[in-house]
């Protein structure tokens, strides 16, 4: 098991000059991009207009607790959200989606990297729908979002080539990605989890996953797992010593 920091000792345990490139100038790299503002922005704007929705709507008990997590999420998700975008402008992908049931902030992330590219997202649950248009994609001014079922994307005619899989992702959805991921996913892609030793059914998504000989490299971030399939590569497995 080669370990990631080992790149500050002159790249010793990482063969690859992409893998080391990857890290070096992707993952590790302190990059600000002219949307992390916005963005950073309206995360905080978001958490207050929820904070209003729950104190001043008529919601039900399923709905609040699922708007709390929604503010948790907001709260310590801003650095894993800009990985996710320098990570996605890296791989030039074409097809992104994003899978998962929560309001999905990160996919607005994903649609600001290139406003071209439409950003499939899998629908979040129903307490969300009312809402989640004015928290983000309104404020935002993102309509490069397609939202379906993730059985209706297996269908499409482009495959995708950058998946983030959030911890919030169902069960279902879970088992449908890990069992079709061959119709889903192009020859080269990045697969993304999130937070993936959270849950069990996410851990074992990524346990199960990551051993797939379609994906030659795989980085544990500790709360974010990266797979890359990309052919001609040696198999690859790196672990970092701290977390993200």
């Amino acid at each position: 098991m080669h370990r990631l920091k080992a790149y500050r000792r002159k790249g010793f345990g990482i063969h690859s000059p992409y893998t080391f490139y990857l890290i070096t100038n992707v993952i590790e790299a302190k990059l600000h991009y002219y949307a992390f503002a916005k963005l950073k922005n309206q995360r905080k704007a978001a958490i207050k207009l929820i904070k209003s929705t729950i104190k001043e709507t008529e919601i039900d008990s399923a709905a609040k607790t699922i708007l709390q997590q929604e503010i948790k999420i907001l709260n310590s998700g801003e650095s894993i959200d800009r990985l996710i975008f320098r990570l996605l402008n890296f791989s030039k992908a074409k097809y992104p989606m994003y899978v998962g049931s929560d309001m999905g902030y990160t996919a607005a992330y994903m649609a600001k990297v290139d406003s071209r590219n439409k950003i499939k997202k899998v629908k979040a649950c129903s307490q969300l729908d009312n809402i989640v248009d004015e928290i983000v994609w309104n404020p935002l001014k993102i309509n490069n979002v397609l939202k379906s079922s993730i059985s209706e994307f297996s269908g499409a005619k482009e495959k995708t080539d950058f998946v983030v899989v959030s911890d919030t992702s169902s069960a279902k959805d879970l088992e449908y990605l890990l069992e079709n991921y061959n119709k889903f996913l192009t020859d080269s892609c990045f697969l993304i989890v999130l937070n993936m030793y959270k849950t069990e059914s996410v851990e074992k998504f990524w346990l199960q996953l990551k051993q797939k000989q379609m994906f030659r490299i795989s980085l544990d971030l500790f709360h974010v797992g990266i797979l890359i399939a990309r052919k001609g590569m040696q198999k690859q497995d790196y672990k970092r010593k701290y977390r993200f």
